[in-house]
């Protein structure tokens, strides 16, 4: 049975005065609860992501 093909338009909602558009996490605290690492650092990650 083949599937019927569907068309999708996304198109941008406008923002309004008070939406948040972006959001930025402050781990520190989380970090520092947890006890968790990171594995490798910012630059070092990037280096093995593009490599």
């Amino acid at each position: 049975m083949a599937s019927p093909q569907v068309s999708m338009k996304l198109t941008p909602l406008r923002a309004r005065i008070d939406d948040v558009r972006h959001y930025f996490a402050e781990t520190s605290k989380f970090l520092e609860r947890s006890g968790l690492q990171a594995a490798r650092n910012f630059e070092q990650g990037m280096s093995e992501f593009i490599d």
